[in-house]
């Protein structure tokens, strides 16, 4: 005896339903990849953070309490501040002028950039703008405002009551030691 069911063959669904299940699954996949790297990235900026945890309590010089990408940002520090954040984390850290204020930037090895966001810069210097004419290439030429430390006579770190600025670093082979001044 033969029943119903087996007598009768399931047609596959139609191909449309099938990619659409198939663009779905892969939106789906998409959003939880996000998500554990999300959480990897935060999870990474968790160890840095309590890894520096005496230094922060030491100093006082906190990290900003928000997260944005993978910058961790201290914000609005004075120059001798800026100083013991940037001997703490060694390496070679990035200058960039805005109005009257610096911003210093590193990026670790893990991926974690560290900025110093509007910095005072250093008590014998100033930020001042300045216009340069750029020189025509595919667009034609222009003058653009931008910024510059002028400083009036040199500092030493004694002098604004900070410790040496020199942070020892291994230079690897074929690079130039990049410092910044101080």
């Amino acid at each position: 005896m033969v029943s119903e069911s087996d007598t009768t063959t399931q047609t596959p669904p139609p191909v449309e339903e099938n990619k659409e299940r198939a663009e779905r699954e892969a939106k789906a996949d998409a959003s939880i990849r996000y998500m554990e790297e999300t959480i990897a990235d935060r999870a990474m900026r968790l160890a840095f953070l309590k890894k520096h945890r005496e230094f922060f309590i030491e100093t006082g010089i906190m990290p900003a309490q928000y997260a944005i990408g993978d910058t961790i940002d201290f914000d609005h520090l004075e120059h001798a501040d800026i100083i013991k954040v940037v001997q703490q984390f060694g390496g070679t850290w990035r200058k960039e002028y805005r109005a009257e204020v610096v911003d210093y930037t590193r990026t670790l090895g893990c991926g974690i950039k560290l900025r110093c966001y509007g910095g005072k810069p250093p008590p014998n210097c100033k930020v001042v703008e300045y216009e340069e004419v750029e020189p025509e290439k595919i667009v034609p030429a222009r003058t653009v405002k931008k910024f510059k430390l002028q400083c009036v006579e040199s500092v030493t770190p004694a002098s604004i009551g900070a410790p040496s600025t020199e942070v020892p670093q291994p230079v690897p082979a074929g690079k130039k030691k990049d410092d910044i001044p101080f």
